[in-house]
Order: C-alpha cells, then sequence, then structure tokens
C-alpha cells in the first residue's frame, strides 16, 4: 500500500491553488518517517481525488462569478486556556460556534468545492461538540490548530477522526515559547506531542513568529528538535498585525524557510509566505475565508470585517456579497505599499470604504 501510495503522489500535478499546495505537502508528511496505521494512510488517495474535484467545482463557480476558497478557516470556539497576547481570541466573545450551524456551514462548504477545513480557536478542543463532524465529511481534511493542553482527555473519549490532522502550537525553544505563550505551555505541547507519537497519530508544529522569536524558530536546529518528537509538517506563520522590524518580518522568515527547508524531510509551509507562489493574498475568497464564532464569514483571520452572518445567509450567497469583490480589490490597491498584509494597519479604512456593501466591525 505504501509503495502505491508514493507512486500516486508522484504522479499528482502540481498544486493550482494553495490548499492543494498544503494538502500535498501533508501528504508528503503521512509518507515520511515511520509507518503509520493504515486508515491514516487510506485519506491519502481520498484527498488528492478530492482536490481535483473542488477544482472543477470552483471553476464552475468562477464562470458564474462566485469566488469559492479553497481552505475555510473556522474558529470553532472563544474560548481558551492560554492567553497569548498575539492571538485573534481576544477579539472574540467566549462561546462555542453551535454543532448545528458549523455542520450546515461545512455541508455547504463542502458541495461548493472548499478542499480543507482549519479548525481553530481559541482552543478549539473546548468546543468537543464539533468534533462529531470530521467523520461525517471523511474526504475532507481537518487541520486542527491546539496547544495540546486538553489532547489526552479528547483522545480517551475516542473523538478523533483519521481524517484530522494536528498542528501543535509551539513558538520556537523553551524560553521563547513559554515568554508568549505562558510558562509550562513549551512542555505542555511537547506532552502532547509525545502522546500522539505513541498513539502513531500524524502530527507537526506551528510556530506563530514575530520580531522576537523568529530568529530562534528559523532554525535547523528547532526544526530538528520538532522531527525527533514526530512532527511530520511544520508551519510558519507570520503574525499579523506584528510591531514593524528590521529586516522586514516577512523577509526573515522566507530565509528562515530557505534555512530550514534543505536540512529537513518534513515539509515546512510559511503562511502567508507560501500564498506568494499562488498570487498573493488568498483572503477575501480568493483561495481562504475565516468564520467566527458566531457564524460572521470575515475575509481571512485576520480582517475583523464581516457584511453577512451564516446564521442568516447561506455560505454562497455571503461569498456573492460585494463586500468580497471591495475587499479584494482594495487589498490589491494597498498590496503594493505593504509587506505580507496590506489590511493591517489600514482596518478603518477597509471598514469605512466598505461600509456602502454592508461591511463592519466585528469586534
Amino acid at each position: 500500500m505504501l509503495n502505491t501510495l508514493r507512486a500516486v503522489t508522484g504522479m499528482v500535478k502540481e498544486p493550482a491553488t494553495f490548499s492543494e499546495y498544503v494538502c500535498q505537502q501533508f501528504a508528503r508528511g503521512l509518507l515520511n518517517g515511520p509507518r503509520l496505521p493504515a486508515r491514516f494512510l487510506a485519506q491519502v488517495p481520498r484527498w488528492l481525488a478530492r482536490m481535483g474535484r473542488c477544482e472543477r467545482l470552483r471553476a464552475e463557480a468562477l464562470a458564474r462569478g462566485l469566488h469559492v476558497p479553497s481552505v475555510l478557516f473556522m474558529a470553532v470556539t472563544g474560548r481558551c486556556n492560554y492567553r497569548c497576547p498575539h492571538c485573534y481570541t481576544q477579539r472574540y466573545a467566549k462561546q462555542d460556534m453551535p454543532l448545528p450551524l458549523a455542520r450546515d456551514i461545512i455541508s455547504q462548504a463542502h458541495q461548493l468545492g472548499v478542499a480543507m477545513v482549519v479548525v481553530s480557536g481559541g482552543e478549539p478542543l473546548l468546543n468537543r461538540p464539533f468534533f462529531q463532524l470530521p467523520p461525517e465529511f471523511p474526504d475532507i481534511p481537518f487541520i486542527v490548530f491546539t496547544n495540546g493542553t486538553l489532547l489526552r482527555g479528547f483522545l480517551e473519549a475516542g473523538l478523533d477522526s483519521p481524517n484530522m490532522l494536528w498542528l501543535l502550537s509551539v513558538d520556537g525553544p523553551r524560553d521563547f515559547n513559554d515568554a508568549r505563550r505562558g510558562p509550562g505551555s513549551y512542555d505542555a505541547a511537547i506532552a502532547a506531542m509525545d502522546l500522539l507519537r505513541q498513539r502513531r497519530y500524524p502530527f507537526g508544529f506551528s510556530a506563530t513568529l514575530s520580531g522576537d522569536n523568529v530568529a530562534a524558530a528559523t532554525t535547523p536546529d528547532f526544526v530538528a528538535s520538532m522531527v525527533a518528537r514526530g512532527c511530520r509538517a511544520g508551519f510558519f506563520l507570520e503574525q499579523i498585525p506584528s510591531p514593524p522590524v528590521e529586516p522586514p518580518l516577512s523577509d526573515q522568515i522566507e530565509a528562515g524557510l530557505q534555512r530550514c527547508r534543505p536540512s529537513t524531510a518534513i515539509p515546512i509551509i510559511g503562511f502567508p509566505a507560501d500564498e506568494v507562489r499562488f498570487g498573493g493574498c488568498q483572503a477575501g475568497g480568493n483561495g481562504i475565508a475565516h468564520v467566527s464564532p458566531d457564524g460572521y464569514l470575515e475575509p481571512c483571520p485576520a480582517a475583523r470585517l464581516a457584511a453577512d452572518s451564516l446564521r442568516e445567509v447561506p455560505l454562497a450567497q455571503a461569498l456573492a456579497n460585494p463586500f468580497f469583490t471591495g475587499f479584494r480589490d482594495l487589498k490589491e490597491h494597498h498590496a503594493r505599499d505593504s509587506e505580507a498584509c496590506s489590511y493591517a494597519g489600514r482596518e478603518e479604512t477597509f471598514e469605512q470604504t466598505l461600509a456602502r456593501f454592508g461591511a463592519h466591525s466585528t469586534v
């Protein structure tokens, strides 16, 4: 089976979208390292087949003038047991996304051609009912960002599914991580990795980067320490917004990717760094969209704007709102004067300009 899967992934065409790229990188990660149980390996051909179907569905929608994102980010709760200063959770009410709403959104996304769901929070494992859904949509990969503190109880309750891929939040070596996430948070994440490795689950790490930790986290030694724990993939996430630094943070992250990739067998994905390969920023339905815990459809996790609530209108109708076209146009207009994000630092400009489409702050 393993040789067949490697042959299948070797024949896959160059990715056309950021989600296809991420899916292929995760497939590569699943096939490297110690062999995983068959229930995880069986996901690879299923995901690759769905990517092709999703590409056709999105192309058909685009021909009708509808931009369907390939990746849907879902913040399934505003609650968290950490208080990380850089986290978007601070803007949310401390509530969970209701299960019926989440199921309805994912069902619509599945029909429209969304290829991947990224699950975040808050701490998503606090919303246990949500995790009834991955088994209901077995051909969609669910990438789950977690601090790992609740993982043991979650797994012991039997809430996992083979189409879930875990990303443990570790922002660099222990001292750098704990300065950002709190004392003991590094050891908690490592303990979660050890648990996943012992149980032969696929997982990776996610490092949120700012000027404070980018140099320490984007080193071959740090990546090697994550590989030694069993990580099969890594994410370097640029903190947006982030205080300006020199050299620019996006340049430092790109340099870090160039340092780390040649020295490791696992895929290292940069966000938004790798979006450049697919036409730049994917926000606003170009490649990604974001749902807040209370159901607002936002252009991306960093953009605190929405015109519609998915409690009130279908996903396709919300995506068709001129608000998203206006957001994409405004984003492109400011892109030449920006680093990674043309929205950061211009929040009021975006909100005022897009108010005619019903846009309002979701903070």
